[in-house]
């Protein structure tokens, strides 16, 4: 018992470690600053496309990357841009889109929409129903409105929360690890 609470602090502590650290190489490439929230939030971004598994159908074809967007106006900033740079994963490359309305949404495996999106989340979210889109946010009532992961913030540290039947609805198979770092909540 005790070995498997060691093991998965080990893990978690990994995961968190591995996304610090791509959020330490995008500031770097910046300047000399400390990663802020948002630099924190891309990395888990590039990592969600590590650790979730989309059926084949969310593809066009075998050698599609996988798209990561931004729906509304965009936090980020370049973060998210040099945080996936020339780093393929899964044998696919990534690549970042960004949308201004969600009818704009042509296709993506990954959707981050962004708090200017609030009062239109729902119905955007809506819209995706069936794709085996990974929808992420931050507003209070994301997972009410059928998001599947949530970035919380308590005490300056980022947390996640994970809509676990969500995913499973849209076909996505979400790692044991990233699930070991997240709150498993339901809408």
């Amino acid at each position: 018992m005790m070995i498997n609470k060691r093991s998965r602090l080990r893990k978690s502590i990994v995961i968190i470690g591995t996304c610090a650290l791509v959020a330490l190489q995008i500031v770097s490439r910046a300047s000399c600053r400390a990663p802020g929230e948002y630099d924190i939030k891309a990395a888990f971004l590039y990592n969600f496309s590590q650790f979730v598994e989309w059926p084949s159908s969310a593809f066009k074809d075998a050698n599609s990357p996988i798209v990561i967007a931004v729906l509304g106006d965009d936090p980020f900033g370049r973060a998210l841009d040099e945080v996936v740079q020339e780093q393929p994963t899964g044998g696919r490359r990534i690549i970042v889109k960004r949308f201004a309305r969600p009818r704009d949404i042509d296709h993506c495996q990954v959707l981050f929409v962004s708090t200017s999106e609030k009062n239109i989340e729902k119905s955007a979210l809506e819209l995706l129903n069936g794709k085996s889109v990974l929808t992420v946010g931050e507003t209070r009532d994301f997972i009410k409105h059928g998001g599947i992961i949530r970035f919380t913030v308590e005490k300056r540290k980022i947390g996640l929360e994970v809509n676990l039947e969500r995913a499973r609805s849209e076909n996505l198979k979400m790692s044991s690890k990233l699930l070991k770092i997240a709150k498993v909540v339901k809408e």
